[in-house]
C-alpha cells in the first residue's frame, strides 16, 4: 500500500500589483490589477480580497493565470489606503500587502486680473495676475487664450505672467484662464476684460510682388494712415531692420524659391526715447510670393527637324 502526501507549509507570492504606491490618478475607481502565484495547493478567488479603505472590493480571479482584478470599494478624495489578501487553498496566508494612492476628481479653482484689474490699456501687451489652488495635487499648469472656447496656449502655472499679448484690435478684449492640476484635471475657464486703446498705428503694404514673378528683384511700398511714422521690415528670416522713416525697399538678386516680407509701422507718442512695445504695430504686415517661372502644361521637345524617306 502506498499513500502519497502533499505537503504545503509555503504562502502564495504577491508578483506584481497596480497601481503602485503613490500613483496619483483622476479616475473615480479605479481598476486594481495584481498577479499572485502558489507552486502548492494554489489560490482561488475566495482566498483573495483586497479593502479599499476599509471597504471590500469586487474581486474576479483567473486561476489559470493567477490575476486577480478589483473593482469598487470605499474609494474616497485624497490619499486612500489599500489592503491586500491572499491565502492558498490549504490556509497558508501572505502577510497583508498594505499600500496607499491618492486619488484627485476635482478641477482646481482659480482667478484671472488683467493688468491689476484696470479698465484701460494703451499697449496690446497685458500683465496677467493669477490666482488657483486646488485641494488634493495642486496647481502644476495653466492654459491661457484670447478666446472662451479655442486657442489656448499651455505653460507652467505662475502668479504673473507677463507679456501676454492680447488681440491687436481696438475695442473691449478679454483674456481667458483654465488652471489644471498634477492629476490632470481642468477648471473650467475664467476670464477678465479690458478696454484697449492702441497707441501704435496700423501698418498697410502699398506696393510690392505676389504670387509667382520671373523677377529677382523686389521693391515694397508701405505707410501708416497716422502719417509720420518709423517703419521696419524684414526679408524672410532676418531679424527686423532699424527704425527708419523711408517708406520703401527693395531687395534684388533673390534666390529662386519662396519668399516672405514683413514691415511694421511705429510712432512716438509716450515721451519715452526710443520705440517702445505699445508704439509699434503689434501686427505686421506681411506678404509672400514665389520667384520663378512657371512650367509649361505640355511640354514641347526642342531639336533639329526630323526627316523622313519613303523608298520606292
Amino acid at each position: 500500500l502506498q499513500i502519497e502526501i502533499w505537503v504545503d507549509t509555503t504562502p502564495p507570492q504577491i508578483v506584481t500589483y497596480t497601481p503602485s504606491p503613490g500613483t496619483l490618478f483622476n479616475t473615480v475607481s479605479p481598476a486594481v490589477s495584481v498577479t499572485v502565484s502558489d507552486g502548492g495547493s494554489g489560490v482561488s478567488q475566495t482566498s483573495v480580497s483586497l479593502f479599499v479603505n476599509g471597504g471590500a472590493a469586487s474581486i474576479a480571479f483567473s486561476e489559470a493565470t493567477g490575476v486577480m482584478t478589483a473593482t469598487g470599494g470605499s474609494w474616497q478624495e485624497g490619499v486612500n489606503s489599500l489592503e491586500l489578501r491572499v491565502a492558498d487553498l490549504v490556509g497558508n496566508t501572505q502577510a497583508p500587502l498594505v499600500w496607499s494612492v491618492t486619488r484627485d476628481t476635482k478641477p482646481p479653482t482659480g482667478t484671472v486680473t488683467v493688468n491689476a484689474e484696470a479698465t484701460l490699456t494703451t499697449s496690446a501687451y497685458v500683465t496677467l495676475g493669477l490666482t488657483a489652488s486646488d485641494a488634493t495635487s495642486g496647481v502644476t499648469r495653466m492654459l491661457v487664450s484670447n478666446q472662451e472656447t479655442t486657442g489656448y496656449v499651455e505653460e507652467p502655472y505662475v502668479t504673473l505672467r507677463a507679456l501676454w499679448l492680447l488681440t491687436p484690435i481696438r475695442g473691449t478684449q478679454s483674456v481667458y484662464v483654465k488652471f489644471m492640476d498634477q492629476a490632470g484635471n481642468i477648471s473650467a475657464p475664467v476670464s477678465d476684460d479690458i478696454e484697449l486703446l492702441l497707441l501704435s498705428p496700423e501698418t498697410l503694404i502699398t506696393s510690392g510682388p505676389a504670387g509667382r514673378t520671373p523677377n529677382r528683384t523686389a521693391s515694397f511700398a508701405f505707410m501708416c494712415p497716422e502719417g509720420g511714422c518709423l517703419f521696419s521690415y524684414a526679408f524672410d528670416n532676418e531679424a527686423w531692420s532699424e527704425w527708419s522713416p523711408s517708406t520703401s525697399v527693395t531687395r534684388t538678386g533673390l534666390a529662386f524659391g519662396n519668399h516672405y516680407f514683413r514691415v511694421k509701422a511705429a510712432k512716438e507718442v509716450n515721451g519715452t526715447e526710443g520705440i517702445q512695445l505699445n508704439e509699434e504695430d503689434p501686427s505686421p504686415a506681411e506678404r509672400t510670393w514665389i520667384v520663378g517661372v512657371e512650367s509649361p502644361i505640355f511640354a514641347v521637345p526642342k531639336g533639329p527637324p526630323i526627316k523622313l524617306w519613303r523608298l520606292e
